[in-house]
């Protein structure tokens, strides 16, 4: 078997349905683990900010890229500018996205090989995001709350997509995940530590992670800030006098 294949090969001879998450895939269910805390995280701040219930720093996103920019060189930031002029922000930001992604395939890594250590290392990138997020001008300890629940759907995420043999039977779906963070304690794993799923339990899981995080994360961008949201009434009001002038 290649390992470009979602599968390396059988945990042992008794289990030959079971396989070992291939090192080629694993990377990639750490980046839709982690794209689904942020996207989470995204939305909650989202709905909280249009409810007047949190403030903009409760948006891990942007609350990294102030922290990024701020952080980033002098030389680093004058190269951006001279290169990309008035988009100098805009690429020092996909710089910031592409950090993330880089910590991301390396927590998927970890996770096919030892899946608490990948826990902890989505807890240690959640920690520097409510750093960013809590140090932000006019933050409030209740903005750290859709990143609480973020985390912790970035770590049933992980333990969805790379399952015990205990936790199969009870994980059904992103949500009901949730449940299996409360069993840390009962899983096992199999021979070596290496994570074990069937093939295509892994790419459904994988697919169903990956579109419920991209929905969550669209459906953040459409939600009206408050100064969106003010920005469009103004917009209204202006139309109309200009229609009566």
């Amino acid at each position: 078997m290649s390992g470009s294949s979602v599968i390396d090969r059988p945990v042992s001879g008794s289990e030959p349905a079971r396989w070992t998450v291939s090192r080629w895939w694993a990377p990639i269910g750490g980046l839709v683990a982690v794209t689904a805390a942020f996207a989470s995280t995204e939305l909650l701040a989202a709905i909280g900010i249009w409810a007047k219930v949190f403030s903009p720093a409760s948006s891990p996103v942007q609350s990294l890229a102030n922290t990024f920019i701020t952080l980033t060189p002098e030389w680093l930031k004058h190269w951006a500018i001279t290169t990309f002029g008035t988009d100098d922000k805009l690429a020092l930001g996909a710089g910031m996205f592409a950090t993330i992604a880089v910590a991301a395939l390396i927590l998927g890594l970890v996770a096919g090989w030892r899946r608490p250590i990948a826990t902890v290392l989505m807890v240690v990138l959640a920690v520097v995001a409510a750093v960013a997020s809590i140090t932000r001008h006019g933050a409030d300890p209740l903005d750290l709350l859709p990143l609480l629940i973020g985390t912790a759907v970035g770590v049933a995420a992980i333990r969805y997509l790379f399952p015990s043999p205990v936790g199969d039977a009870v994980a059904v779906g992103p949500v009901v995940a949730v449940v299996a963070v409360a069993t840390v304690g009962t899983d096992r794993e199999p021979a070596g530590g290496r994570i074990a799923v069937g093939r295509r339990t892994f790419l459904r899981r994988l697919g169903l992670t990956g579109v419920a995080a991209a929905a969550a994360g669209v459906a953040a961008r459409y939600i009206p800030t408050g100064a969106s949201a003010r920005a469009s009434r103004a917009a209204v009001v202006l139309a109309g006098v200009s229609g009566l002038s």
